[in-house]
């Protein structure tokens, strides 16, 4: 199990930093194709795969759906080469790739929605912030990062939540 954790950890940055660095120095289908094969290799390896799949599809949307509404609304702009809707191209794998921590790495939840809050509201924008520190991405005022602060903490929150229900 550990090192399950240890490779979807590193799956999952390495994924992260082939879109922002992929964005910045080749392209932005860079970052997309990393995430299929990534995405690839942790479903190959599920045995609740229906389980896993509607998970990871539903907090991802979850998750696009606000970052499309962020920069909708200008809060927050990142920079690309090729969008899809209002994000870049590589959104469309990084949520599901982020969202493949829920089903084993980030197990330790379970039944501390309090701990899982405050990780959510300290951790979750910093994905954002380094963005915006590599150039890549622009905040248009301090309320994007208190709005993203408010969304992680109630993402996981409701991920606690849901692991209690579903993964008994």
């Amino acid at each position: 199990m550990i090192k399950k954790n240890l490779l979807t950890i590193l799956g999952f940055k390495i994924v992260w930093l082939s879109c922002v660095l992929g964005e910045l120095y080749i392209n932005s289908l860079f970052g997309f194709f990393a995430g299929i094969i990534f995405l690839l290799f942790f479903l190959i390896n599920e045995k609740k795969i229906l389980l896993v799949i509607k998970t990871i599809l539903f907090f991802s949307l979850i998750g696009y759906f606000f970052d499309s509404l962020l920069s909708f609304f200008g809060f927050y702009k990142i920079n690309a080469q090729i969008n899809f809707l209002f994000l870049p191209v590589w959104f469309l794998v990084l949520w599901p790739c982020f969202c493949c921590l829920f089903i084993d790495v980030l197990t330790f939840l379970k039944n501390k929605k309090l701990i899982a809050t405050i990780i959510g509201t300290v951790f979750g924008p910093s994905g954002y912030y380094a963005g915006v520190s590599l150039g890549l991405a622009s905040f248009s005022s301090i309320i994007a990062f208190y709005l993203m602060s408010f969304f992680w903490a109630l993402m996981m929150f409701c991920y606690s939540k849901y692991f209690n229900k579903k993964y008994v």
